[in-house]
């Protein structure tokens, strides 16, 4: 049998299951002329809801004559309730009997086994967000978040348990890249009415360190800074980020802010003995405010943010919704922001917390954006884009 036939929903058209049949009965030579002779288009019935009516299929031939035709319209009937209808005899496990029965078992090889997983992904599917919570918690798994989430988070599951128990290696297994994130979200100067001409200033600096193993957070570094070409905040960047004028005009420049940080990590042995990679929520903060920060301080754009991982892509690529905002995403994840929104700090707590959902739900993270620095022709740092880095 091909797998080309399974549709979008999780079912396989009916022709699989002839083919199906034939494999496993080794039909005789009547028996095979009265299959591959049917004369049925594959609209003629609805979707096979059970591996069970092999059996009932290879027990009905007296329907059908030798030419592969069907007798009559009340036995063309009662073929469409074998295949419609039969309840399962052989086997009641708890996806309803959609895996099938002892016999395709004998044929339990990758691809049998694939098609048993697309077939329960049909039923997850077709599953109320009720129902799909009562089977995550069954097996005592997350159960917060909308339904895509958990629906996802469940299918998850199931592959990776059926897979391991057939000795299959799973192709979208966990892989973990790194031993360590740093969580980055900058705030910078800003004003209520967009100005061309006005240039962002990185005013908070704060990462979190979180370790790929014990999915915690290890350690904290956050700093001000003290802008230099627009040293008084608006009254609008204030309200919106809750740094008062007296916290910038008490910091240090950026300059030694950056030697703090880069110290920081080096106490921690990152890029030495441990790896690790920088978490952003969007690639604003590298491409926007600090290389406009590294323009106005005259210094080198940092190696550590050369790339990073895009948490909006990595949520939106595994949970197969569209990008959010953070505050949406935490939302959708069935999380609440803990602390103060556009406080530097808080912002990238509750990044951290997004991190290890996906982390948890299995999500293989890396970093998916780069930086490509623009320069003058004298080497000086004129601008930057970024670009999309492609998966391991």
């Amino acid at each position: 049998p091909h797998s080309g036939r399974f549709r979008s929903d999780g079912f396989v058209e009916l022709n699989f299951f002839f083919k199906l049949c034939i494999h496993i009965y080794h039909s005789s030579t009547e028996e095979y002329t009265m299959i591959k002779n049917m004369n049925y288009s594959m609209e003629d019935f609805p979707p096979i809801e059970n591996l069970s009516i092999v059996d009932k299929i290879s027990k009905s031939t007296s329907v059908f004559k030798k030419d592969g035709h069907v007798k009559d319209p009340h036995h063309a009937n009662e073929v469409h309730k074998h295949i419609i209808r039969v309840p399962q005899e052989k086997e009641n496990n708890e996806w309803g009997g959609v895996e099938g029965d002892g016999r395709l078992d004998m044929l339990d090889d990758a691809q049998i086994v694939f098609q048993k997983i697309s077939r329960v992904n049909g039923v997850i599917n077709r599953m109320t967000k009720k129902a799909i919570v009562e089977k995550l918690a069954q097996h005592n798994l997350n159960t917060k978040g909308q339904k895509h989430i958990v629906k996802k988070r469940l299918k998850i599951f199931y592959q990776a348990k059926k897979l391991t128990s057939c000795k299959i290696p799973n192709p979208q297994s966990q892989k973990v890249h790194y031993d360590y994130f740093v969580v980055i979200d900058f705030e910078a100067t800003c004003l209520e009415v967009k100005d061309p001409s006005f240039r962002p200033e990185i005013i908070e600096f704060p990462a979190v360190l979180v370790c790929s193993k014990t999915l915690s957070i290890i350690d904290e570094f956050s700093e001000y800074c003290r802008p230099q070409l627009n040293p008084k905040l608006s009254e609008f960047c204030t309200a919106l980020t809750g740094i008062d004028q007296s916290v910038t005009d008490n910091s240090e420049t950026f300059v030694t802010v950056l030697e703090h940080f880069e110290a920081w990590l080096k106490k921690h042995h990152l890029g030495a003995k441990y790896s690790y990679v920088v978490v952003t929520d969007g690639p604003f903060d590298m491409q926007t405010f600090l290389v406009s920060q590294c323009q106005i301080s005259n210094v080198p754009y940092p190696s550590f943010a050369t790339k990073w991982i895009n948490i909006k892509k990595s949520f939106a690529n595994f949970y197969e919704t569209k990008s959010a905002p953070l505050l949406t995403m935490l939302e959708l994840a069935g999380l609440k922001f803990e602390g103060q929104h556009h406080c530097g700090l808080h912002d990238a707590r509750n990044i951290s917390r997004l991190l290890v959902h996906l982390m948890k739900d299995g999500a293989t993270l890396y970093a998916n954006e780069h930086i490509n620095l623009l320069h003058d022709k004298n080497g000086r740092l004129t601008g930057a884009t970024y670009g999309r880095i492609n998966r391991p």
